[in-house]
């Protein structure tokens, strides 16, 4: 110091400007104070700027920097300074807030060097003032972060570790050494560490990805067991990073955090979901066996129903056998639901996309539904005449529930009169809005009781439940269905004016096609009606004005009983005269003469329920041309509107074929050619479904009953030629997947241990189909079983052999 101020004293000597250049570009403050002498003292210019002041506005610092200083570090700054004046070793060094001269505080590290005499004693100080606020600031905001992090590392039991692989040292946090449970001055080991995590599988893991990530220098993670200082077992994450030199890893640092609760948690989640599916699987055999003992005898129905089908018959009874079949599958789609009713209610239910001709589909439903309205003296009404997109694609099945809800729930309340279906197409963008209503004249509901039609369970009141029954579910369904199609139900009642159910929903577009199946307008045909009801009536019209007609052609008839001659002369100015059954029963002595009057002229059309028809040659005979089934569908509205239509009784009466059914093989001269596959099902009628249907698609059927009979067969050495096998799967003795895996072990067999297995199952719930294939069956059949079905499964397992 001595040598720095003669250096100062001789450059302000020799050349007093080259100190004003070192002072003017000095970045900190420069000061320096004559100890013996305070009032000589001397600060650059950077100095006060540190501070906002000017140069006229300079201070004396040794009077009055004690105004400008933090109270609380001017204890310690005077006390730095006479502990230096005594001792030069001890440093004049620290850091000070001083109050800028427009208020806010500088932060300022202030240190310097007594200059002594030769007797040590300080006589002068030379010092620097170094503006450090933004230093503070960062470091401030770098203590912030700390704490947070530390916060952090509490709250998540998170703790870091990082390994210097060029020193061998190894660095635990204190988190990090909380989690291990060994104290907090313990210094880990870089060879000892992985000693905490459980021996086994867990120890083998972390040292394995360790050794991974330095040779390779990927990331790593993992979740593994670890056994802390007092012996107990946690869970520990682990993740690590590598730091990378030259090729070669020279540090590996991550975190370990402590997720035992997460664990637990895990665990007790597992538990209790293994505690609820045991819970639920009595519920589950219970719901299969239940569906396998419906499904069965249902298939035997449906079944039978297609080969009778086959057999060839004349157009009513093909006629009537389609009606039951729709019945039959009605049921069948109505059981699925039942009892897969959870799925539905955790809108899991899958939507399937089909073609169909809607004018058609209603029409069958229509047709279906009307035989149970007939036998309460309910009238049904189908009206189609708004339908403009008749071909769509949507869930036939789906539709078909809703409908088929709707229709009973409008049969069991209602007494008397009619229930109405309207239908209506609109195109909205790509799709079309498919709108139904479901109008009856039944016992109405009042506002209150509408509130609780579609809560689960529920019907009106508690007395209506006694008197109708039902498991009140039918609403709910179809609500469901409604919102899962992308639309919904609505109605509108009153007590004793009946109820009207509208539904809504989503169906995907395809080119408009017309419902009629002839170009032959209706034109200015009159059509005269007698004792149809006006609702039937505005259909009947609606329908004419559709087809090319005027309404005003459509006209009641008002028969004067008692007048004979004015009947005539009414029936004679019609063209066409449709009469419903029951007025033509009630006055069929009157109707008959009426009748043979007018019938050169006069087109007459009987109008009788789809259930009720008599056989077509007692009315020609009469003297009618033609008979309507009710409900009236437009197609075959369409067609005996026009006058060239004539029923043919002959035909219609004849029945061309009879059924017959054998249960015995053909000869073995017609079956030498045909592929031979076995059936193996314990039911008697299901077996004759089965076997009607291969041998109508040119198979030979060799049966068995159980799955013992099954193995027994194929040991035999005439069992060469079986080429497909459709196995039942639950069967006494031996059951269809204990057969399967007998024969796939070779225990029937070396030859069949590949062959084609079909499985054949009642059963419709989740992991059915998973379950067969398991047990090393190739396919899988729902029953019922339908011909288009297995001959399917015909095509795909026999493509060369099939014709």
């Amino acid at each position: 110091m001595h040598y720095l101020e003669n250096e100062l004293r001789t450059l302000i000597q020799q050349d007093p400007e080259i100190f004003k250049f070192v002072e003017s570009v000095a970045l900190d403050g420069l000061w320096y104070w004559d100890l013996t002498q305070p009032e000589h003292e001397w600060m650059n210019e950077r100095f006060w700027q540190i501070l906002g002041y000017a140069p006229e506005d300079k201070r004396h610092l040794a009077s009055e920097w004690q105004d400008i200083i933090n109270p609380d570090d001017l204890v310690v700054a005077t006390d730095n300074f006479y502990k230096h004046c005594e001792n030069p070793k001890h440093p004049y060094d620290q850091i000070v807030r001083y109050t800028h001269k427009q208020g806010h505080t500088v932060w300022i590290r202030c240190y310097g060097k007594a200059i002594r005499d030769e007797q040590g004693q300080p006589i002068r100080m030379l010092g620097v003032h170094q503006d450090v606020t933004s230093f503070k600031s960062v470091e401030s905001k770098l203590q912030r972060q700390q704490q947070m992090l530390e916060q952090m590392s509490e709250l998540g039991r998170i703790g870091a570790w990082e390994v210097d692989l060029v020193n061998q040292k190894l660095y635990w946090s204190s988190m990090t050494k909380q989690i291990h449970e060994v104290a907090a001055d313990y210094q880990p080991n870089i060879d000892t560490a992985v000693t905490f995590y459980k021996a086994g599988h867990a120890r083998a893991t972390i040292e394995k990805l360790v050794n991974k990530s330095i040779k390779t220098g990927q990331p790593y993670s993992a979740e593994l067991p670890l056994i802390t200082a007092k012996g107990r077992e946690i869970w520990i994450a682990t993740r690590g990073r590598t730091e990378m030199f030259e090729g070669e890893c020279v540090r590996i640092f991550g975190s370990i955090q402590d997720i035992s609760d997460k664990k637990s948690a895990e665990k007790a989640l597992i538990e209790a979901k293994e505690a609820a599916e045991s819970g639920d699987k009595s519920k589950s055999e219970f719901l299969a066996t239940m569906s396998h003992e419906i499904r069965t005898p249902l298939n035997g129905v449906l079944g039978m129903l297609h080969l009778l089908e086959q057999s060839g018959l004349n157009t009513q009874q093909t006629k009537h056998l389609k009606l039951a079949r729709n019945s039959a599958s009605t049921l069948l789609n109505t059981i699925n639901d039942i009892l897969d009713f959870s799925k539905l209610d955790a809108n899991k239910v899958t939507l399937e996309g089909q073609k169909i001709n809607l004018v058609e589909y209603l029409e069958e439903f229509a047709q279906t539904v009307a035989i149970r309205a007939n036998d309460k003296g309910i009238e049904l009404i189908l009206d189609v005449s708004a339908v403009e997109h008749p071909v769509i694609i949507t869930d036939p099945y789906r539709l078909r529930q809703i409908l088929d809800n709707l229709v009973s729930n409008a049969i069991k309340f209602t007494h008397r009169g009619s229930i109405s279906l309207y239908c209506e197409t609109k195109q909205v963008h790509q799709s079309v809005l498919l709108s139904i209503d479901v109008a009856d004249t039944g016992i109405g509901i009042d506002k209150e009781q509408q509130k609780n039609l579609f809560k689960h369970f529920s019907q009106v009141d508690s007395s209506t439940t006694r008197k109708y029954g039902g498991t009140g579910l039918g609403l709910v369904i179809a609500r469901k269905l409604c919102q899962l199609m992308g639309g919904d139900i609505s109605l509108t009642s009153e007590p004793g004016a009946g109820t009207t159910f509208s539904f809504c929903i989503n169906t995907q577009l395809l080119a408009n096609e017309q419902p009629t199946t002839s170009d032959d307008p209706i034109g200015e045909k009159r059509i005269g009606t007698i004792g149809i009801s006006p609702t039937q009536k505005e259909v009947i019209t609606n329908y004419v004005v559709k087809w090319g007609g005027n309404e005003a052609l459509v006209a009641d008839i008002l028969l004067d009983l008692q007048q004979h001659e004015l009947a005539h002369q009414q029936v004679i100015t019609q063209q066409i005269v449709l009469i419903d059954h029951a007025l033509y029963h009630n006055n069929s002595a009157f109707i008959n003469q009426l009748i043979q009057t007018t019938k050169e002229n006069v087109h007459w059309l009987l109008i009788e329920p789809v259930a009720m028809q008599a056989p077509k040659a007692k009315y020609h005979k009469i003297g009618f041309k033609n008979c309507i089934s009710k409900p009236i569908c437009p197609s075959e509205l369409f067609n005996k509107l026009n006058i060239q239509c004539e029923d043919n009784p002959a035909e219609s009466d004849e029945q061309t074929t009879k059924i017959t059914a054998s249960n015995e093989e053909q000869p073995a001269t017609t079956n030498k050619n045909k592929q031979h596959v076995l059936l193996v099902e314990d039911n008697f009628i299901n077996t004759e479904v089965a076997k009607g249907i291969l041998q109508h698609l040119g198979m030979s059927v060799i049966t068995a009953v159980n799955g013992q009979e099954c193995i027994e067969i194929l040991a035999q050495e005439q069992a060469h030629n079986i080429s497909l096998i459709f196995m039942d799967c639950q069967m006494p003795i031996v059951d269809g997947y204990q057969a399967t895996q007998m024969i796939r072990n070779g225990e029937a067999s070396e030859q069949f241990k590949q062959i084609p297995i079909i499985a054949m199952t009642a059963n419709s719930l989740k992991g059915d189909k998973e379950k067969c294939l398991a047990a090393g069956m190739d396919d899988y059949l729902s029953k019922p079983i339908s011909p288009d079905k297995v001959a399917e499964k015909l095509r795909i397992w026999l493509p060369n052999k099939t014709q």
